[in-house]
């Protein structure tokens, strides 16, 4: 085996190695293109692996960063939370800007936010009724945990006004 020949050989086997892990990342969730670059990258594939890597992946459509942020969305909203929240998540595992943006208004015109953060607000609320604590601290517990979710200071505010109007 002449030299090109077992560099060729070497460049396979780290490609089906390369596949083998995304396969192994993929089976728990989808993964936006940008994280499944960097663990390869910190894995320590050579960039035209990862290259090769992600556009077999691509060719499938096991990697589509609409499909993977869609899919995140409709999770988060289901924990729940905030708009605000889960659009800095999206950023951070690389989605652009242009399909958080366009998923952030579809929700926005679905999604009830003020009602949303209203129940929250209500039975958080009711867990710390019970603790015997002034109401202003009540209402700053109250206010991070909503703010920690992402919902809008606006929002979080009407709904602390609303809970606490009784006590």
């Amino acid at each position: 085996m002449n030299g090109d020949n077992a560099d060729a050989a070497s460049q396979n086997k780290e490609e089906t190695r390369a596949r083998n892990y995304v396969w192994r990342l993929i089976k728990g969730r989808l993964r936006s293109e940008e994280e499944i670059r960097q663990k390869l990258n910190l894995k320590k594939y050579a960039p035209p692996v990862i290259a090769k890597t992600v556009s077999y992946f691509k060719g499938l459509d096991y990697i589509n960063d609409l499909e993977f942020a869609r899919r995140w969305v409709n999770s988060r909203l289901r924990k729940p939370l905030g708009l605000k929240a889960i659009a800095i998540e999206l950023k951070q595992k690389g989605v652009s800007k242009e399909i958080i943006d366009e998923l952030i208004e579809q929700k926005k015109r679905v999604v009830d936010e003020r009602r949303v953060v209203q129940e929250l607000a209500e039975e958080y609320f009711d867990k710390l009724r019970g603790k015997k604590e002034r109401p202003e601290k009540l209402k700053a517990k109250l206010y991070g945990y909503l703010l920690r979710r992402g919902f809008s200071t606006e929002v979080i505010s009407d709904a602390i006004n609303r809970c606490t109007s009784e006590v």
